[in-house]
């Protein structure tokens, strides 16, 4: 058993920590909630031995422990599979396995790698070769990756740090299998997630955690969704899905026979000013390939795009940059710039000038950069790095860069992936404004819940095809489910 029991973790002036406290359990499954900025990941490093706290007790088994590193954390048996992916993309999966293993990649250490994932890529997608570069893996199967890497390390502690976040609900069903076949021989997990039908479902207590401080500890068999929602928060769940749709404006984007991979499956859509699209389907269907054709950020395979203020194909990326705005799932390496400040971050695309950033009068561009923070209601200073950020608070400081452009179209990649539920209604409705200023947005959801939330229409992929497109009154969950499970129900009849 685990005990952090008031734990205090000081940044200078900043006190990241202020009394959070923690009992995790042999064989428990375990949530620990907060809002972003709440305190969870310190917690999670003071746990896993990367942050020594201020002050406060760390148990384990009832005796008193220090951890100075996260070597210390893998000697009492605990791994982490993060949010911020720890995977070394270069490497192959079994390589990156052999490194948290040894701490090397020589033959010896990769044949145990190989033999030990082996079983647990059969369970969790038996689809991913071993030898394959994770930089070639799709992102929901490199997070499949990180929870195999941790698990691989046979833990007795198990912490998983929103690692679950870009699975659709059958990829999480299917880690969760293999969990509970651990949970067995003692395995104890600490699940950090902002889904709250997943905690709901798999966990049977909660810590939350509110501006560093533990405020509850929930009996999840007795505690309704509501309910934990208000805990988090302090306030009621206020965001029900927008009835009362947007009167579409003139054509904006006109995509003709887009293929995305291999020019197989074209696709045609029409996006009208003011209107957001969601993306839905099971993960892995061609959404987010798609999603980068529309930005150039990846040229399709065949077909055209236009954004119609111009009148002309989208052929130049520095059209697409100009006029589309694209947020990439993919932070850690296609949002932040790291080890620069959170003001410019939020002002890059402002900076960019050649390709190169630019300086500007620093004193002008942390005040807009704080006020662009302050209105979309990032917990953090504009000078500070933007790797001190909670991920939810990274996210919509990248966010924030909307409010300063100007684009014909916004493409977002799972745009709360990651966020609370609070930081989540604050981006619905960010980008509500900016769809009611006549902006199209479309956007890829792995949570069916964002797309009901936001979308005026989902088009739902399958193996890379668009096989049904929902509005109006099929546009509920049941709608979204039968369609992403469409193709595969059919081939079962045939």
């Amino acid at each position: 058993m685990i005990r952090l029991e008031r734990i205090k973790r000081q940044y200078g002036s900043i006190a990241a920590l202020k009394d959070a406290s923690l009992t995790l359990r042999p064989g428990e499954f375990h949530a620990l909630l907060g809002s972003n900025g709440s305190g969870k990941s310190t917690l999670i490093k003071i746990l896993a031995g990367t942050e020594t706290p201020t002050s406060g007790a760390y148990e384990v088994d009832g005796r008193a422990v220090k951890l100075r590193s996260a070597g210390d954390g893998r000697e009492l048996g605990i791994a982490v599979a993060y949010q911020d992916l720890s995977l070394i993309p270069s490497l192959s999966v079994e390589q990156n396995v052999a490194l948290a293993l040894n701490g090397a990649t020589a033959r010896d250490g990769i044949r145990e790698a190989r033999a030990r994932i082996a079983p647990l890529l059969e369970e969790i997608n038996p689809e991913i070769d071993a030898g394959t570069p994770v930089s070639e893996l799709a992102i929901p199967e490199r997070y499949q990756v990180e929870i195999v890497k941790a698990l691989a390390q046979r833990p007795k502690f198990l912490v998983m740090d929103e690692a679950t976040a870009a699975l659709d609900g059958q990829q999480v069903k299917r880690v969760f299998r293999l969990l509970d076949s651990f949970r067995d021989s003692g395995l104890s997990l600490l699940f950090v997630s902002h889904r709250m039908d997943e905690v709901l479902e798999f966990c049977r207590r909660a810590t939350i955690l509110r501006e560093g401080a533990t405020v509850a500890e929930a009996d999840l068999l007795h505690q309704s969704r509501e309910e934990l929602l208000t805990l988090l928060s302090g306030q009621e769940d206020q965001e029900h899905r927008d009835v009362q749709r947007r009167a579409p404006g003139p054509v904006t984007l006109q995509v003709q026979g887009v293929s995305a991979l291999h020019g197989r499956h074209p696709v045609d859509l029409t996006v009208h000013a003011g209107e957001i699209i969601g993306l839905g389907g099971l993960q892995g269907q061609g959404q987010r390939e798609f999603l980068r054709a529309l930005g150039l950020l990846t040229p399709p395979a065949r077909g055209q795009i236009f954004v119609t203020s111009e009148h002309l194909p989208l052929k130049r990326k520095s059209d697409a940059r100009r006029l589309v705005f694209f947020l990439s799932g993919d932070r850690a390496n296609e949002g932040i710039f790291p080890r620069r400040p959170v003001c410019e971050n939020t002002m890059a695309q402002h900076m960019a000038i050649g390709g190169m950033l630019r300086s500007l009068a620093m004193k002008g561009l942390r005040e807009t950069a704080a006020s662009l923070l302050q209105r979309i209601g990032v917990v953090g200073h504009a000078t500070q790095p933007i790797e001190t950020l909670s991920g939810g608070n990274q996210q919509k400081a990248l966010l924030a860069r909307l409010f300063h452009a100007k684009p014909a179209m916004i493409l977002l990649d799972d745009p709360t992936i990651g966020v609370d539920p609070a930081s989540r209604r604050q981006i619905h409705g960010v980008l509500r404004d900016m769809a009611d200023r006549g902006t199209a947005i479309v956007f890829f959801s792995s949570d069916d819940e964002e797309l009901l939330a936001l979308a005026d229409r989902v088009i739902v992929f399958y193996e890379n095809a668009v096989v049904d497109e929902l509005a109006g009154d099929r546009l509920n969950p049941g709608e979204i489910v039968r369609a992403s499970l469409h193709t595969q129900r059919q081939e079962g009849v045939q």
